[in-house]
């Protein structure tokens, strides 16, 4: 990329990483690694190709990504995974730099990056429901309408989970802009801040997290994850918020090695649709020491709203709900065609491949 245009979009990725790491990543299930780039794992082979995969946290809601490394599909297919936890910037500007090759984020990122005029692509999305719920404190608030005139929390003001809360507020009737108060709450904040009485309603990120709202006195007003519930407010029951991008530059240029990553991850898809949350867990554990509680509840809780992905594929309904939800956040400002957006022809050839 031409360092004119990288400079341009700098400002748009700062901020955007703001919106990502505060709305996604600072749950208690999500942990960010300090530094600017750190939490390096990778496959020790002279024989295997390196790619250096970029991340914001470590989240099981990539799991597929994951796996495929636990469980030897990336070596399998000649490929040796680097993660590269990035904190103190936004983890998608070494990929539009050419300095990475693939990058985990959530889908808002590479509609912004297009309309702004950078071309990346989707490969590949481990989520086809979403996975936010909104849980008000209890007893007093134990209704949407009762948090009128009350402290909502948000993450950034153009963050996901502000414009979920914002959402569901006004599908209640309640104006949001003027009848609920929404200051910036950082994720982990959030159980202490309603016991507190801070706040009288918040998001819930992961499963963990909306169980440990829940435990402490917290009362479900939507649980988005319902994917009735959530299509009742974006019109969706699907949305695919978690996935991988690459640069179409990458793309065109490294063809094979895209191949044979995206297939690599198709096969996890494949063996996490086929397995327990006990061994969807025990195969993630080397690349989440000591947080096997958290997964446990959180891996269970997408086995049970069916949040993962069974196919890394994208539904049209679900793409136009990314869309109501991004303008809403304002990241974007304009509907972006899904063709500009995905690129699905690798997870096609993976499929064939392995005989789906």
């Amino acid at each position: 990329m031409k360092r004119k245009g990288l400079l341009l979009l700098l400002p748009l990725l700062i901020a955007f990483s703001l919106v990502f790491l505060t709305g996604c990543g600072n749950s208690n299930e999500e942990t960010a690694v300090d530094g600017n780039v750190e939490d390096s794992q990778t496959v020790e082979s002279n024989e295997l190709q390196k790619v250096v995969i970029t991340e914001p946290i470590r989240s099981d809601l990539w799991a597929p990504i994951y796996l495929a490394q636990t469980l030897g599909f990336f070596a399998e297919e000649g490929i040796e995974a680097d993660f590269q936890t990035i904190t103190g910037g936004d983890p998608g500007a070494p990929v539009l730099a050419g300095e990475a090759d693939f990058g985990l984020r959530g889908v808002d990122m590479p509609m912004m990056v297009t309309e702004a005029g950078q071309d990346v692509k989707i490969l590949v999305s481990t989520t086809q429901r979403f996975p936010f719920t909104f849980i008000g404190q209890g007893p007093e608030f134990t209704t949407i309408e009762s948090l009128k005139g009350q402290v909502v929390a948000g993450s950034t003001p153009s963050g996901s989970p502000t414009s979920w809360v914002k959402a569901a507020v006004a599908n209640a009737g309640l104006d949001p802009e003027q009848d609920i108060e929404v200051p910036m709450v950082s994720a982990p904040g959030y159980v202490a801040a309603m016991s507190n009485g801070d706040i009288a309603a918040c998001a819930g990120l992961t499963g963990y997290q909306t169980e440990m709202l829940l435990e402490n006195g917290g009362v479900m007003l939507v649980d988005g994850r319902n994917p009735k519930a959530f299509k009742e407010i974006m019109g969706s029951e699907d949305y695919q918020m978690y996935i991988m991008f690459a640069t179409d530059k990458y793309i065109e240029e490294n063809p094979e090695t895209v191949q044979s990553v995206v297939t690599a991850v198709a096969k996890a898809i494949q063996w996490q649709n086929e397995s327990s949350t006990e061994e969807i867990v025990e195969a993630l554990l080397p690349l989440f020491q000591d947080r096997e509680e958290e997964l446990l509840v959180s891996i269970q809780a997408n086995k049970d709203y069916d949040i993962f992905s069974i196919d890394g594929k994208h539904t049209e309904t679900g793409y136009q709900a990314a869309l109501k939800l991004s303008k809403m956040a304002g990241v974007i400002s304009k509907d972006i065609p899904a063709e500009k957006v995905y690129d699905e022809s690798f997870l096609d050839n993976a499929w064939a491949k392995l005989g789906k």
